[in-house]
């Protein structure tokens, strides 16, 4: 697989399959990139280095996405997960009033710890106490569900863009390099059968619908997505070859699981979960 993009990254419309049994990232004539570009690279690496696939690395020449990719973590990323050296040429270091969660993996709900600290931190009002706590609290599960679903670590990145801005938002991501959503129902406990992708994720969108056979389950996913749009937000999850995006003034609360945008995108391993929450 081959990621390749110039300008603004928009990663759907990068992926090409020219390089076979190895991945080839080529961002050297990006100029931005933003978290979820960054996390979906991160989980392409990922998943080339559990299929021991060659990885090779062209870091951008403009300072703007390098400075980006060094301030999240990604040349210790793609040195400890992929072990290929990425040189990211840096003219202006991350600050110590800057506020990331840099790039790393996960394999449990409590590494997610400074992510929740984040949001707890950024979204604070007494108008929005309620919807950050369960947000958070949602954060949890969702988690856990990388974990336990995909048979795959997770990743995580995040970080508060345009600060002290009146249109400063987190950006976070949460992804994986696993079997994804389609494949996790079709072998869940419960045997739901989704026909597609995008099915799959109609599916996880629906409250209390879960591949395990715990009662309670199926909340993690649902209630992430709620939340982040009671906070006037954005969401994208991807899976498989689908992708759907939900935004604040264009979701039903009653009907979540058909809400958004789908689209049909390259087919890559895991799933992918990014929100745009406005904060102070």
């Amino acid at each position: 697989m081959e990621i390749r993009g110039s300008g603004h990254l928009e990663f759907d419309k990068s992926i090409h399959s020219r390089a076979h049994r190895r991945l080839v990232v080529d961002l050297s004539r990006v100029e931005h990139l933003n978290v979820y570009g960054l996390v979906a690279i991160a989980c392409a690496i990922l998943h080339s280095a559990q299929e021991t696939l060659p990885i090779e690395i062209h870091s951008p020449r403009a300072a703007a996405a390098s400075n980006f990719m060094s301030s999240l973590g990604f040349d210790q990323f793609s040195r400890n997960v992929g072990g290929v050296t990425c040189s990211l040429p840096v003219t202006t270091s991350a600050k110590s009033g800057d506020v990331i969660v840099g790039l790393q993996t996960f394999s449990s709900s409590g590494e997610l710890q400074p992510l929740q600290d984040l949001l707890w931190d950024r979204l604070e009002g007494a108008r929005i106490s309620n919807i950050r706590t369960a947000l958070v609290e949602a954060l949890w599960e969702l988690g856990a569900n990388v974990t336990e679903h995909s048979g795959s670590i997770g990743i995580v990145a995040a970080c508060v863009q345009r600060p002290n801005r009146k249109d400063a938002h987190v950006a976070l991501a949460i992804g994986d390099a696993g079997k994804g959503l389609r494949r996790s129902f079709l072998e869940g406990a419960r045997r739901q059968h989704p026909a597609s992708d995008h099915e799959a994720i109609t599916l996880a969108l629906t409250y209390l619908v879960s591949s395990l056979a715990d009662s309670g389950r199926g909340q993690g996913l649902t209630t992430t997505v709620k939340q982040a749009l009671s906070l006037q937000g954005r969401v994208t999850i991807r899976s498989g070859n689908a992708r759907r995006t939900i935004t604040h003034s264009r979701w039903d609360p009653d009907n979540l699981h058909q809400s958004g945008t789908a689209a049909s995108v390259p087919t890559l391993p895991g799933t992918l979960v990014a929100a745009d929450l406005p904060c102070r």
